[in-house]
């Protein structure tokens, strides 16, 4: 079941259906966050103009990570729409009953579809928002527009297969992805040392040979360190695998039905109200329910295949817990790594094949150069960062109509899902009544 965007066909139609004007929405970047925030104004407000601009030729999600069994995290009715409108079309499960999968869906009688179902769940319904997307789009920069000695607009450049260009927005929602996480000290390679994020493309064009005892470190202890074991024990046969965590490796994931209400619809209204010790405490004691922490079936999975690769007399994988990585470089064909082990303060050096870096994404204050020109509107906090409102608006001076949205980003303001997909329909409804409820004052 395949959804490409990425036909010259389509592309082509797309970028001649816009031309300049005013838009009441623009988007950057078409992540989940934006294709949710699209859904919504393609079903309640279709008489309002929007685009969404994106940077590569097609909907992506997460390509490094799409193993073929590896599953979500989160229950298929968190998808886009459902816990905002259940009878919305752009439904998981309309997907299934569009491709003919309903039926067999249900018969699995499990909440959790695979990771590669959902990405291409998602892509089906970027596909029928197309009209309003515009790939191969890379925002260049964002002006002020003044009138009367007020900014009433937003400028937004842009460049594509075109040439330059550019649209005039009152309402700008910044959906850009987040930047991985490298810990200082590690010298990325494309080929030896690299990160989760392209973990399928580099694994397979740079160790073809299945059969080779291939020496891989994975470093990480979190759901993207485990699957990326799992795939090397159930691919590379005769590899050594040594999995390398400043923490305990690997902590289950806590998932129980009482920890699942962080994640509720309201739970971000719930943390935005709370007093900032009470923030930070709810952060610090409670990241097994999102980071650093891998599921029970993967962990089971990799327990069960070690015990297998056991009595097959196959290497093991090896956990080595609690330690810090001073550096990692690539010398001559291999990889170096010297760690110090946080318990016993002893240091160790390494040599491996490979090292896959599972360290996740950076989640604090995304740097936006784009913004540039725009940064003296907004009021910063007292270290000199930007700020949201419930809205997800980013805090501006007065004489700054527009609406600037970053719903993606500053989990110490709005909470653990930040970031995540566990509650995209609120957060979009959030987005979209506030620009409406703006527009409509502003026309009585």
């Amino acid at each position: 079941m395949k959804h490409s965007l990425c036909s010259s066909v389509e592309n082509k139609y797309m970028r001649l259906y816009f031309v300049s004007g005013s838009y009441l929405a623009l988007g950057i970047g078409l992540g989940p966050m934006n294709l949710a925030i699209a859904a919504m104004l393609h079903e309640e407000h279709p008489g309002e103009k929007n685009i969404f601009l994106e940077k590569e030729r097609c909907f992506t999600w997460h390509p490094g990570m799409l193993m073929e069994n590896a599953s979500m995290q989160t229950p298929f009715l968190k998808d886009l729409v459902t816990t905002r409108n259940p009878c919305s079309y752009f439904t998981f499960i309309n997907f299934l009953k569009e491709h003919g999968n309903l039926d067999e869906f249900i018969s699995l009688r499990n909440l959790f579809p695979t990771r590669l179902e959902f990405s291409q769940y998602l892509s089906w319904v970027a596909t029928k928002l197309s009209k309003n997307i515009s790939y191969s789009s890379e925002v260049t920069k964002i002006l002020p527009i003044k009138k009367l000695g007020k900014i009433e607009e937003l400028e937004v450049h842009l460049e594509d297969s075109l040439g330059k260009r550019k649209f005039l927005a009152k309402n700008v929602i910044l959906g850009m992805g987040f930047k991985p996480n490298l810990p200082s000290g590690i010298e990325v390679d494309d080929k030896k040392i690299f990160h989760s994020s392209n973990f399928l493309r580099r694994i397979t064009d740079n160790y073809p040979d299945l059969l080779k005892p291939y020496s891989f470190a994975v470093v990480g202890s979190g759901q993207s360190a485990a699957e990326i074991a799992l795939y090397l024990m159930s691919n590379y046969k005769n590899s050594k695998i040594t999995v390398l965590s400043r923490g305990f490796v690997f902590r289950g994931l806590d998932d129980n039905p009482i920890i699942n209400l962080l994640y509720a619809s309201d739970s971000g209204e719930k943390f935005y109200s709370m007093p900032e010790i009470s923030k930070k405490n709810y952060l610090e004691h409670l990241t097994t329910s999102n980071f650093s922490a891998a599921d029970s079936s993967t962990i089971m999975e990799i327990a069960r295949l070690n015990y297998q690769r056991k009595h097959q007399q196959l290497p093991t994988i090896n956990l080595i817990h609690f330690c810090h990585i001073i550096s990692a470089f690539v010398k001559e064909n291999h990889c170096e790594i010297n760690i110090r082990n946080t318990v016993s303060d002893q240091s160790e050096h390494l040599k491996f094949d490979g090292v896959l870096l599972a360290t996740g994404y950076d989640n604090k204050e995304p740097s936006i150069p784009i913004l540039d020109e725009l940064k003296d509107n907004f009021i910063l906090d007292s270290d000199g960062k930007y700020m949201t409102d419930f809205n997800h608006r980013m805090i501006a001076k007065d004489n700054f109509l527009p609406g600037v949205y970053l719903p993606n980003h500053f989990h110490n303001i709005h909470g653990f899902t930040q970031g995540t997909i566990a509650d995209l329909p609120f957060k979009a409804k959030k987005v979209v009544s506030h620009i409406m409820n703006l527009e409509h004052s502003c026309k009585r």
